[in-house]
């Protein structure tokens, strides 16, 4: 049936142009392809589509109706490619975005809120969750993730390497034991969140200490997301591992206290990750384009953003996976 499709959009273009070679250059293939697929078609068939001779072909009366139906199949395809390419031209339709919770303080937001005022026929479905979502179970468009990314039917680009930090409120550290080293960290209660790391790794900043050390960690108290980690933290509830983005402004104010500042955590990768299949001009792929520009542009005038984005500023080397 397929096949069938080819061969009467090929000789539909004949019926119009009345010649095989002026069809030939308008579908951009030799006169002996387009005659093979009227050929094709008329043994398939078991009719004569068209009278010709070394000069001259006129169609038979069947074969003013067949090209008929054949000029439809060339509309409609002609009509689903402008439909492509006006979408291309104007990113529209629902859009479903996943992204960690702690976005939701910073200004991720501010960039969605722009995004789709500039792009007004997107619907921007959102959801903060700190869980890795099933993108094409759940039918997620894009979603902003920690860490690799071993899925072949998903492509990733890096947006951010993000270092945590450990925090805890004053009031929690009043009459606590002294946090000297990461062993310490036993004697501690701990605000935990479903994507925290429960053995971290701590790096010293003196190369004359210990290079690495690995803690393992109880939590006494758990909640669901780094949002709300973070929170308790600032109730006095306990330590928190929770992004720098999120902690410093707090910490600057006081709220919180950076512990073992002489050790620093492994550093993070935020990606954006989208299905393979989306297209250059996807609504999710002029996103995360979006996103990339704003935090380039961003950074040059943000010390700590700054410090969070890849080394190259062209856009092309930052993708890990995909084009």
């Amino acid at each position: 049936m397929l096949e069938h499709t080819r061969h009467l959009a090929v000789f539909a273009v004949v019926a119009e142009v009345g010649s095989f070679r002026g069809a030939a250059k308008r579908l951009g293939i030799s006169p002996a392809a387009v005659s093979g697929h009227v050929t094709q078609l008329e043994e398939s068939l078991n009719v004569a589509l068209i009278y010709r001779s070394t000069r001259k072909l006129w169609l038979t009366d069947l074969g003013r109706k067949v090209a008929s139906e054949g000029q439809a199949i060339l509309d409609a395809e002609l009509a689903a490619i402008d439909i492509v390419e006006e979408h291309n031209r104007t990113p529209k339709g629902k859009l479903r975005v996943s992204v960690p919770s702690w976005l939701q303080n910073g200004r991720f937001v501010d960039d969605i809120a722009r995004f789709s005022t500039i792009y007004p026929e997107t619907e921007i479905d959102l959801t903060f969750s700190d869980s890795n979502a099933d993108l094409i179970g759940e039918g997620i468009d894009l979603a902003l993730r920690v860490g690799p990314v071993a899925d072949s039917a998903l492509k990733c680009r890096h947006l951010l390497s993000i270092q945590e930090l450990l925090v805890a409120s004053p009031s929690y550290l009043k009459g606590k034991p002294p946090l000297m080293t990461p062993d310490n960290l036993e004697k501690h209660r701990f605000v935990s969140f479903a994507a925290m790391q429960l053995n971290p790794v701590f790096i010293s900043k003196k190369p004359e200490k210990k290079s690495y050390q690995k803690v393992s960690i109880k939590s006494q108290f758990s909640v669901e997301s780094v949002h709300f980690a973070y929170k308790f933290a600032l109730s006095g509830v306990g330590l928190a591992i929770i992004p720098d983005l999120l902690a410093e402004r707090h910490i600057k104010d006081g709220e919180l206290i950076e512990l073992l500042p002489e050790w620093r955590l492994q550093a993070k990768e935020i990606l954006a990750i989208w299905p393979a299949n989306a297209g250059k001009w996807s609504p999710a792929r002029i996103l995360v384009d979006f996103l990339v520009q704003d935090l380039i542009e961003y950074g040059e005038q943000d010390e700590l953003t700054r410090r969070h984005l890849p080394k190259s500023k062209h856009l092309a080397d930052t993708y890990q996976q995909g084009e």
